[in-house]
């Protein structure tokens, strides 16, 4: 569903509506002059009731152009390239697919040294997801908090995957692989919301209750589904695309530092999208936001440049 428009300024989203008028209005035309008063209509001075500051951002699936270029900022690019060059170093070590046993797994050895670095990163894409969520479309400037400043939430979410990964484990040793697959395309449709509740909850029991994410999921409604369509059918299967092609065409001493581009590139990418989905929904989901999205209408910067 679009955003529903002025009735004055026809390509502006409105924010006020006349029910006895039947008449939208944009904050251009309309403002609000005391806090928790509604403004009057124009036209038959009766109180204007307000749409919602949801329906002056714009909807989550005319932005895809903007996910997809979103890593090639500088500060994004800069991050990646980074630390794709760390990956083409580590991988450069005599040895690095040596296996290691680690808990349930034998992986490579160099792969251990590589998750200071895999920490690194997602301490990146959540701080992303997190300046998203809370209206700034734009990357900001690198800096040392958002490398290192999520260590705590970022913690939380390898605990959250690697308890999906243990619940799916059990169910294959306790019910076969038929319930397995059910299990695992559930929690799998999950994922993304329990990620959000994460990141507005701060805290990893809040992630794991069903209820919430369940929640999160119906309160967000189709948009959500558009965001797993994506994640699944469309990132996936552009991921596997690339990474069939680095088989195929790059020269194996390059391959580790470009999958770690491609790969690092298609996960910012959709933190990027769950960031944006929080934002675009965060009146229904009771989550507070830093920018003024009035104010970022009424100059413009929202709904015509993305700011």
């Amino acid at each position: 569903m679009g955003a529903v428009t002025c009735k004055y300024h026809t390509s502006t989203p409105a924010l006020w509506r006349c029910e006895s008028c039947q008449i939208n209005y944009c904050p251009g035309c309309v403002r609000q002059t005391a806090a928790g008063h509604a403004p009057a209509c124009p036209v038959c001075k009766r109180e204007l009731t307000m749409l919602g500051t949801g329906n002056l951002i714009k909807p989550f699936w005319s932005r895809l152009r903007s996910f997809f270029i979103y890593p090639f900022y500088p500060a994004p690019l800069i991050a990646l390239l980074v630390l794709s060059l760390i990956a083409f170093l580590i991988a450069r070590v005599p040895g690095w697919q040596v296996g290691v046993d680690f808990i349930f797994w034998r992986i490579p050895r160099n792969l251990l040294f590589m998750f200071p670095f895999i920490f690194v990163f997602f301490n990146y894409a959540q701080s992303v997801l997190e300046a998203t969520a809370n209206g700034h479309m734009k990357p900001r400037p690198l800096s040392s908090e958002q490398l290192t400043g999520n260590g705590l939430i970022v913690a939380q979410l390898f605990i959250l995957l690697f308890i999906f990964y243990l619940i799916e484990f059990a169910i294959l040793d306790l019910f076969g692989s038929a319930v397995q697959q059910i299990v695992i395309l559930v929690l799998a449709f999950a994922t993304p919301a329990a990620i959000m509740v994460l990141v507005m909850e701060d805290n990893l029991f809040s992630a794991l209750n069903p209820m919430l994410v369940a929640s999160v999921i119906m309160r967000i409604g189709a948009p959500y589904i558009v965001l797993i369509v994506l994640f699944y059918f469309v990132l996936q299967s552009a991921f596997g695309s690339a990474v069939g092609i680095l088989f195929t065409y790059i020269d194996p001493v390059l391959f580790a530092p470009v999958f770690a581009f491609v790969f690092m590139y298609f996960m910012l990418l959709a933190f990027n999208m769950m960031g944006y989905l929080l934002y675009q929904h965060h009146e229904e989901l009771g989550f507070a936001i830093e920018v003024d999205v009035q104010e970022q209408s009424q100059s413009c910067l929202l709904y015509t440049s993305d700011a």
